[in-house]
C-alpha cells in the first residue's frame, strides 16, 4: 500500500466524519437564528396578538435568550434569558422573566432610564427547527409602579354647581383672569357643567390595571342633544345617564405607571395604528412589524387642517421617554387627576391653528342643516355662555388665562388597598 493510497484513504476519512459531524447537528442547534416575522411569530403580550418579530439564541440544550422586537409596546427590543426544554416532537418550550426599569416609550425608538423597576416581564411559549413560534409575554407593574391608581374608577356623577360638589364632579374647570366680568367668571362653570356631562355620558369606567394596560367601557354614541337635554337633572343635582352601547377599549394602546405623585400616560402609536387597520379591515402583518402607513395619511390630514404638526412632533419626542405627567391627588371619594395650563399648553397651541377650518365645517353644516337643532344649541346657546361667537374665539379665552386647572374626579369601584 503506498503512500499516495494512504494519503487518499486518510482524506475520504476525515470528509466522511466531516460531514456526519455535521448531520449530526444536537437539536437545539437547528433551532433558527434569524429573525421570526409574520404569520410564523404567534406572539401575544398580555393575551393580546402583537405584531413584532422573534431571535431565538440557544446557548445549549437547557438555556439561550430571545429577543422581543417591536413585541411589548413602548420597548423597541427586550432580550430575556430563558430555560429551554425539548419536547418529543423536536421543538423547545421556553420561559424567562425581565425586570425593566425604564419607562415604555410612546414611539418605537427612544427609551429613558429610571432609578427602580417599573415592570417584571415573563415570556412562555415554544419554538421548533422549521421556524415557527409561539411565544406569551405578559407584564406586571411593581408594587412601587402601582401607586394609589391600580383597579377600576369611575366618573363622578354630582353636577359641579355647589363647592360641595365639586369633589363629586365628574370634571372641574376652574380659570385664573377670567372673573373680571359676569361674562368671564361663568366660563369656568359652563366648561364643567358642559365637559362633566361628556365625561360622565361617554366613559363609563376607566381601569388602571396590575399589568400596565389603561382601559375603559366608553360609548360611541354621544349624542349631544340628548345629553344636554336629558343628561342634565338639577332636581337630584346629578347627572342621569342617556341611552348608550357600551364597550370596553382594546389592551396594549395606553399604558401607565405611577412615579411619585404623578401618573405617567404612554399611548402607544404603532398598536394604535395596528388597531386602526383592523378596524378598517387590513391585516397588521403586511407591516411585519413596521410602523403602519396610515401614520402619515393621519400626519397630513392634520397638517391641512391647520395643526402645527412640526410642534407636536417635537413634543412627542420630547415627552416620550416617561409619558405624559398627569398630577395625582386624594379627595373624599377617590382620586383626581389634575391638569393646568402650563402641562397643557405644548398640546393645546399646536391645535388653535385649526380652529378657523373648523369654523367653516361649522359654517357648513349649518348652511346644509339650517334646522339641525344640536346646531343650534352649540351656536345659540353654549357660545353665549362661553362669551364667544366662533369656535376660533376659543383661542383668545386659552391666550388671555392666566391659569387654567382641569380636574377629572374619580371615584374607586375596585381600587387596590396599598
Amino acid at each position: 500500500m503506498n503512500r499516495t493510497f494512504l494519503t487518499i484513504l486518510f482524506s475520504l476519512s476525515l470528509a466522511i466524519f466531516s460531514a456526519c459531524s455535521d448531520d449530526d447537528k444536537a437539536p437545539w442547534q437547528e433551532l433558527p437564528t434569524g429573525p421570526i416575522t409574520g404569520t410564523d411569530a404567534m406572539l401575544t403580550f398580555n393575551g393580546d396578538r402583537s405584531y413584532g418579530t422573534l431571535t431565538v439564541d440557544a446557548h445549549d440544550a437547557q438555556s439561550g435568550t430571545i429577543t422581543l422586537s417591536n413585541v411589548i409596546p413602548g420597548y423597541p427590543e427586550i432580550i430575556v434569558d430563558v430555560e429551554l426544554d425539548e419536547q418529543p416532537d423536536g421543538s423547545f418550550t421556553l420561559k424567562g422573566t425581565k425586570n425593566l426599569n425604564t419607562p415604555p416609550a410612546m414611539l418605537p425608538d427612544s427609551r429613558a432610564d429610571a432609578p427602580s423597576s417599573i415592570y417584571t416581564l415573563t415570556a412562555e411559549g415554544t419554538v421548533s427547527p422549521d421556524g415557527k413560534a409561539a411565544v406569551a409575554v405578559t407584564s406586571a407593574l411593581t408594587t412601587k409602579a402601582e401607586g394609589r391608581l391600580a383597579g377600576t374608577w369611575v366618573p363622578g356623577r354630582l353636577l359641579p354647581l355647589a363647592p360641595e360638589a365639586m369633589p363629586e364632579a365628574p370634571v372641574v374647570v376652574s380659570f385664573t383672569g377670567m372673573e373680571s366680568s359676569p361674562e368671564t367668571a361663568k366660563i369656568g362653570p359652563t366648561l364643567s357643567l358642559i365637559l362633566g356631562n361628556l365625561v360622565y355620558q361617554t366613559i363609563k369606567s376607566v381601569s388602571f390595571n396590575p399589568d400596565g394596560n389603561v382601559t375603559a367601557t366608553f360609548t360611541r354614541e354621544a349624542d349631544f342633544l340628548k345629553m344636554m337635554s336629558e343628561g342634565i337633572d338639577k332636581t337630584t343635582g346629578t347627572y342621569s345617564p342617556v341611552a348608550g352601547t357600551w364597550e370596553t377599549s382594546g389592551k396594549n394602546l395606553m399604558f401607565w405607571y405611577c412615579a411619585g405623585d404623578m401618573l405617567m400616560l404612554t399611548p402607544y402609536v404603532p398598536n394604535i395604528l395596528d388597531q386602526i387597520m383592523i378596524d378598517n379591515g387590513r391585516d397588521p402583518n403586511e407591516n411585519d412589524g413596521a410602523m403602519a402607513e396610515i401614520e402619515k395619511i393621519i400626519i397630513g390630514k392634520l397638517t391641512a387642517a391647520g395643526v402645527d404638526t412640526d410642534a407636536l412632533i417635537t413634543l412627542f419626542a420630547k415627552i416620550n421617554k416617561t409619558g405624559f405627567p398627569i398630577m395625582v391627588a386624594e379627595n373624599p371619594s377617590g382620586i383626581s387627576l389634575v391638569l393646568t395650563k402650563k402641562m397643557l399648553d405644548p398640546i393645546v397651541k399646536p391645535l388653535l391653528p385649526a380652529l378657523p377650518a373648523l369654523d367653516a365645517k361649522l359654517d357648513a353644516m349649518i348652511a346644509a342643516n339650517p334646522d339641525d337643532k344640536t346646531l343650534a344649541m352649540i351656536t345659540q346657546e353654549l357660545f353665549p355662555q362661553l362669551n364667544i361667537e366662533h369656535i376660533s374665539d376659543l383661542a383668545g379665552l386659552w391666550n388671555n388665562a392666566d391659569d387654567i386647572t382641569i380636574t377629572l374626579n374619580l371615584i374607586a369601584t375596585s381600587p387596590k388597598q396599598i
